[in-house]
């Protein structure tokens, strides 16, 4: 199967191309058994620094490792539900009904299948592999609209305990006979009440509206970044923007800092109304969305790109004590305290 590729940072794991042996075999490698998921030739290498998955008999899969946890609900759209250092979960959970949980992902743009979601890949179940360690998820055949052709989608995450990067790697697979236009889009729903923010491009912020109605939330500009403060009065909004070269958006609540980095997406290569970086608040104010896209590409007939995000979770002792939106925003001292974290945390590979 030829690979068309969504060029990502693959940091130290090398999520596609480099995966551990099963558990028990440390002496070498192995070939994936799975047939007709375009990877049966594969050899997966040891990592040394790899953290093995767990998955039981609910099919929650968890990465366990220091005061770290990461767990992905295979039974639920393969959604990452849990990122937490030290009991504190960054992500928002499921509450009675709720859809918005977690973190998902999509096709882009929007406008190709409108709302709500398409169940096979956001809440239905995917199968699971589990190749040394690294976890594979693969959703049942969709298409992503009348006439388009067949696709799946794999999801592939491996833990690097050394630095504490979780490498994801999402991949498109063409099944049919046709090419479709697409980006990558990952969603992650964290609690309100935080701090957004991204490096700007070289000439400076661009925020625009995205496709739909939603209203523009207000944004301020300091030190080349982007800052979003996720106040209670903000309701429902939408931000779609390019972002800079540095390629990561990140979210501090409480005190903690999620970074999520990828490969810098030019914004002549962003979905019509889409972007970069983007971010949503919901109009009960129970979640924020935290997003990033790929480039907007064709993907051919029997081909598969692949779009790899990294998330590392830091805690800043800055804000431990009650430093709110409002008080970061307003110093330059703290701004600039997160901000280096963020790129140090980007920079990983």
């Amino acid at each position: 199967m030829k690979q068309v590729v969504w060029t990502a940072l693959l940091g130290s794991l090398g999520a596609c191309a480099s995966m551990a042996p099963a558990p028990g075999d440390a002496s070498g490698s192995q070939t994936n058994p799975e047939s007709g998921d375009g990877l049966s030739s594969v050899t997966y290498e040891v990592s040394p620094n790899g953290v093995i998955p767990v998955c039981d008999s609910a099919r929650m899969c968890t990465f366990t490792w220091g005061s770290y946890v990461l767990g992905v609900d295979a039974n639920h759209g393969a959604r990452i539900v849990k990122f937490s250092l030290s009991g504190q979960n960054i992500l928002v959970t499921q509450a009675a009904g709720a859809a918005q949980f977690g973190a998902t992902f999509w096709p882009s743009p929007q406008t190709l299948w409108n709302w709500p979601p398409i169940a096979t890949i956001d809440t239905s179940a995917y199968s699971v592999s589990v190749q040394g360690d690294v976890l594979v998820l693969t959703s049942s055949s969709f298409t992503i609209t009348t006439g388009a052709p067949t696709m799946t989608i794999e999801k592939h995450l491996a833990v690097n305990s050394a630095n504490n990067v979780v490498s994801i790697t999402y991949g498109f697979i063409n099944q049919g006979n046709t090419s479709v236009s697409l980006a990558p889009w990952e969603i992650t729903r964290v609690a309100p009440g935080g701090v957004t923010f991204f490096p700007n491009p070289d000439s400076g912020p661009a925020p625009r509206t995205c496709s739909g109605t939603f209203a523009v939330p207000a944004t301020s500009d300091f030190e080349s970044y982007t800052f979003f403060a996720d106040l209670p009065t903000t309701g429902q909004t939408k931000l779609c923007a390019a972002g800079g070269s540095k390629g990561y958006q990140a979210h501090l609540s409480g005190d903690l800092l999620l970074v999520q980095a990828w490969t810098d997406v030019p914004a002549s290569e962003d979905a019509v109304g889409e972007g970069e970086v983007e971010f949503y608040t919901d109009p009960s104010f129970t979640y924020e969305e935290v997003e990033n896209q790929g480039a907007y590409a064709p993907l051919g007939a029997g081909n598969r790109a692949d779009w790899t995000v990294r998330w590392t979770l830091t805690p800043i002792a800055s804000a431990d004590g009650g430093a709110g939106p409002s008080d970061i925003v307003a110093s330059s001292l703290l701004r600039q305290e997160i901000e280096q974290v963020a790129d140090s945390e980007a920079a990983l590979q």
